[in-house]
């Protein structure tokens, strides 16, 4: 019976998590409703896994046009030094959440991790999503680098259960004036490194618990 439960809870986080509602969120009330008690933050680390390699799939050719020409612009550099700019960026707005979650998941887990402060969250990440719908902004091509370290910045709420990661930088970039694409992008290719060194963060810690 548990690990039909558990199968349903991956099955959530695998709807939930590439769409603006919060995974997390979603993982804390159908833990309740099913009556099942995972083993803490770090387990649900390891769950983003499956949801990581998905994305990487579905961005894989834009990985690899990023790699592949900023590997030639170190190497020669001539051309890519528009990607090895747009990689710098990532991994900058990645850096906010990473050390936040890093000195704080404990915090986190202990005070946000309930029914209530789920419920508040989702509500409010549903008012931010509607709301952006509203705010006409004049549009720009590319992200800066004073856009990175804002998304970088909205990342760092997203670690609250009921706050959707993709949501609230979306939003962010859209609020900087990026096109929906390119908010979306940026935003799943931030998830990439936080959630590959959070697992391994996770996989390192239940080692240490057993």
């Amino acid at each position: 019976m548990e690990e039909i439960k558990l199968i349903i809870l991956a099955i959530i986080q695998g709807i939930t998590e590439p769409l603006p509602i919060s995974s997390s969120g979603h993982m804390v009330l159908f833990e309740e409703l099913l009556s099942l008690e995972l083993p803490g933050l770090y387990f649900e680390t390891l769950v983003n896994f499956g949801s990581l390699f998905a994305i990487i799939l579905f961005y894989w050719k834009d990985l690899k046009e990023l790699i592949s020409k900023s590997f030639v612009y170190l190497v020669k550099g001539k051309e890519g030094i528009e990607e090895f700019k747009y990689i710098m960026l990532v991994g900058l707005a990645t850096i906010p959440a990473g050390l936040f979650g890093f000195l704080f998941s404990g915090v986190i887990e202990n005070y946000f991790k309930n029914i209530l402060s789920v419920s508040v969250f989702l509500i409010l990440t549903g008012v931010m999503l509607l709301s952006v719908e509203r705010v006409k902004i004049k549009k720009k091509e590319k992200v800066t680098l004073f856009d990175s370290i804002l998304i970088g910045l909205a990342q760092i709420v997203a670690l609250i259960p009921g706050v959707s990661r993709s949501g609230v930088t979306t939003v962010t970039g859209l609020s900087r004036g990026l096109q929906i694409e390119d908010a979306l992008k940026f935003s799943f290719m931030m998830y990439i490194p936080i959630s590959f060194l959070s697992g391994i963060y996770g996989i390192y810690n239940l080692n240490e618990n057993e």
